[in-house]
């Protein structure tokens, strides 16, 4: 069984070790620089590749007829298509003998559509997980192969949810192959979900509301921290991205939104922070980035004054 993969975000990398090393794995399709500059969670699948002594592709897109030409030429029996936001056109899909393998970030039918794991923390859903799917022309419609669930816990974020999905990712994969190798398109067809497609998020989506309630901001930045954009702000005429928040229930609502409400101090420099007021209580900030540098614990003190309105 020829296996082509297909992916440039670092939660393909645990699956396509795992699929190097257990299955004939006859080419690699990744982004080139250009266009992989434009995405976030990039991972250099060349270097990848090239350890793994397997042909790697750098393409703008997957759907261009050079890569279509490079598909056919390898004429592979399963496409597995890890971390890719470009959807696959009729023409790619008809390429593999026996179909095309993909991941969803959520439990579908649940949250089709982009950044599902970015949407569930700031839609505040305490459990999701991953799906993996034969792909289709639709979005996010194809027969389910197989789901992992994790739960989304205080103490996540963006990173630790995308580990659990690259994890989850070679699991399904390895308990699900054999029987594909089997029996062909395994799977069942999914139900009719009746909620709207989840939209692409953007860079300028980052933009922080300090009118809404505590715990909606702080998911609101775990969800767009690194290897994201980041929420951010302006203060002093210049963009701040936070990259690293606190919560506590503590804080009440004393004075009106978006105020430098207090600091937060410790013996330990690394530990300073300081308060932002919302609609119901304060966010803790810990490390933010301007458009010159990183500031963090008791240079946070430095950098924001006391009473500022953002």
């Amino acid at each position: 069984m020829k296996i082509f993969c297909v992916g440039f975000h670092m939660e393909g990398v645990e699956a396509f070790e795992f699929l190097v090393d257990n299955y004939n794995v006859v080419g690699l399709m990744t982004l080139n620089v250009e266009a992989a500059n434009k995405r976030s969670g990039v991972f250099n699948f060349k270097l990848f590749s090239e350890a793994a002594e397997v042909p790697c592709y750098q393409v703008k897109h997957i759907n261009d007829e050079s890569s279509v030409e490079i598909l056919k030429n390898h004429a592979p029996d399963i496409l597995i298509v890890l971390g890719w936001s470009q959807l696959l056109n009729e023409e790619v899909l008809a390429i593999p003998t026996i179909g095309t393998i993909g991941a969803h970030a959520s439990l579908l039918p649940r949250m089709r559509g982009s950044a599902p794991i970015n949407w569930a923390i700031i839609k505040g859903e305490k459990k999701t997980g991953n799906t993996l799917m034969w792909l289709n022309i639709g979005v996010d419609t194809g027969k389910i192969i197989d789901q992992y669930s994790f739960e989304i816990n205080m103490y996540d974020s963006c990173n630790t949810l995308y580990e659990n999905v690259a994890k989850s990712n070679k699991i399904m994969l390895e308990r699900s192959l054999p029987l594909i190798e089997k029996d062909g398109q395994i799977g069942t067809i999914q139900e009719e979900g009746d909620e709207d497609i989840l939209p692409r998020r953007r860079p300028k989506d980052g933009l922080i509301d300090f009118n809404k309630n505590t715990l909606d901001i702080y998911n609101f930045v775990r969800a767009l921290t690194r290897p994201y954009p980041g929420a951010f702000f302006q203060y002093n005429d210049q963009k701040v991205i936070i990259w690293k928040a606190s919560y506590s229930k503590l804080y009440n609502a004393s004075m009106e939104e978006g105020v430098i409400t207090d600091y937060i101090y410790s013996f330990d420099d690394n530990y300073c922070a300081v308060l932002i007021s919302t609609k119901d209580g304060a966010i803790i900030i810990n490390e933010i980035e301007t458009e010159n540098e990183i500031i963090q614990g008791k240079d946070l003190h430095d950098f924001f004054k006391l009473n500022d309105k953002i």
